[in-house]
């Protein structure tokens, strides 16, 4: 059995609540972080974000997607550090500053799928328990390795889930009703199309702006 441990009282600033805590219980600690609209006055919805490669829960693009949906939106933000990176770092990466993609590719990323998806399942089960949470309102966004993690989570989750946003990776998804993001002059995946066009069955919506891998437009 997991449980949840608040690491603070966390801080606020500007109407969003921070606040960090770590799943134990589990195969290893599950370090993650949440932004919230303060004060909440009824239940809000939960976005569950999944962070790029060489990312962790509060890099800039973390930070920015969860205080802007806290703060604009009203929605709370939920991320969680992908296996090697963030508090989860392998040591030589700490040393050494190896790239924790390195390190993931070493230790060999369907061995670390099977945990990722049991580390969202538990993370969704604490937080949703929280009383400013709505349980029935709860979203999963993925951008390039939160894609490739978040997928089998999806498909693990299924109508716990309003919807999905994946982007940024080449993988046959077939998620309804489903966002996918691409980018107009990304180098990596410039079959997306083709593969959005293939994939979605139905309700599907794709977005595209000129923008490289590592970028990310709000609109």
């Amino acid at each position: 059995m997991t449980t949840i441990h608040w690491l603070n009282d966390g801080k606020n600033e500007g109407g969003v609540a921070e606040r960090q805590f770590v799943i134990k219980g589990g195969k290893g600690p599950v370090p993650g972080i949440i932004w919230a609209p303060d004060p909440v006055e009824s239940p809000v919805p939960l976005v569950l974000f999944g962070h790029g490669g060489s990312g962790h829960k509060r890099n800039d693009r973390s930070l920015m997607l969860g205080r802007r949906l806290a703060g604009v939106s009203r929605y709370a933000v939920v991320a969680i550090d992908g296996p090697t990176h963030g508090d989860r770092a392998h040591p030589q990466s700490v040393s050494e500053g190896v790239d924790p993609m390195e390190v993931l590719a070493d230790i060999g990323v369907d061995t670390a799928l099977d945990g990722m998806v049991e580390d969202w399942c538990a993370t969704l089960d604490h937080v949703t328990e929280c009383d400013f949470i709505n349980p029935d309102q709860v979203a999963y966004v993925g951008f390039s390795m939160g894609t490739r993690f978040g997928l089998p989570f999806v498909a693990a989750a299924g109508g716990r889930l309003r919807c999905a946003v994946l982007g940024k990776t080449p993988l046959n998804l077939r998620i309804n009703p489903a966002w996918q993001t691409v980018q107009g002059i990304d180098s990596r995946w410039m079959r997306q199309k083709s593969l959005f066009q293939c994939c979605f069955i139905c309700n599907g919506t794709m977005s595209c702006s000129p923008e490289n891998h590592n970028a990310v437009c709000l609109t």
